[in-house]
């Protein structure tokens, strides 16, 4: 029998917590381990507990929400469930799993949960809070539209200066207020190699690498134009990837 999901609750008012932990006892799956009133108290028992799902609210006493998950070293799910709706296109974009609001409906409640004993199984990774999996989509401001993108259909960024320029599957692309470093925190690292100062691609998107002279080398992409310079120190971190990916 799978062992049951540890869940940690974190809200500022009792009863909210009374109402959730009702629900989440009707869920097989989830075992709640603790309830917090605040960042701080949540910080503390997560140490302790080391809960895989975190039900986080986005006003607190002690500040927001967003607030504890600079202080989360590794791996819960984050579900967000408050009052608020205008804080959702911010939890998307830190990569939260889902942003439930008050009252609460059960079934998205438990659809939630689905996703998160999905992501729980042995050939899954874990990510840090805000960093995505292969599995993934990622919110993504392109000129005066939200777009939700698919994280395997991210063919290849490229650094536009302050910007980026993101391609996705079916030749589309949007330029992206985000610096490369932040997309390599963000981005599962099995799956994506900074290639280049100015380029991350998809590695399941390379078809070829093609040698020049001396020991640099140009990748051809799948649905990319144009060949993609290799940094000459990342080649045989490439070649390594690329060989031990499944086919």
């Amino acid at each position: 029998m799978p062992r049951k999901l540890k869940a940690l609750l974190v809200d500022d008012e009792r009863l909210a917590h009374k109402v959730l932990h009702t629900y989440l006892d009707q869920i097989p799956e989830i075992e709640v381990v603790g309830e917090a009133l605040s960042i701080a108290q949540a910080v503390e028992m997560i140490a302790e507990t080391k809960p895989d799902i975190i039900f986080l609210d986005v006003q607190l006493g002690d500040g927001l929400g967003f607030d504890l998950l600079p202080k989360i070293e590794a791996g819960p799910a984050i579900i967000f469930v408050t009052a608020y709706q205008e804080y959702a296109i911010r939890a998307f974009e830190i990569n939260a799993l889902d942003y439930l609001t008050k009252p609460i409906n059960p079934d998205r409640l438990k659809a939630s949960i689905q996703r998160v004993v999905r992501a729980s199984g042995p050939e899954e990774k874990k990510s840090k809070p805000g960093q995505f999996l292969i599995s993934d989509q990622i919110l993504l401001k392109i000129g005066n539209r939200d777009r939700f993108i698919k994280i395997l259909d991210i063919t290849i960024i490229i650094a536009n200066a302050d910007y980026s320029e993101v391609f996705w599957a079916g030749g589309n692309k949007g330029l992206v207020l985000r610096s490369m470093k932040e997309w390599e925190d963000i981005l599962p690292a099995s799956d994506f190699l900074r290639v280049h100062r100015s380029s991350i691609v998809n590695m399941h998107n390379v078809l070829e690498i093609k040698p020049l002279k001396g020991q640099e080398a140009v990748l051809v992409i799948d649905g990319f134009p144009a060949e993609i310079k290799v940094s000459r120190r990342v080649l045989p971190k490439l070649r390594g990837s690329l060989k031990s990916r499944p086919s």
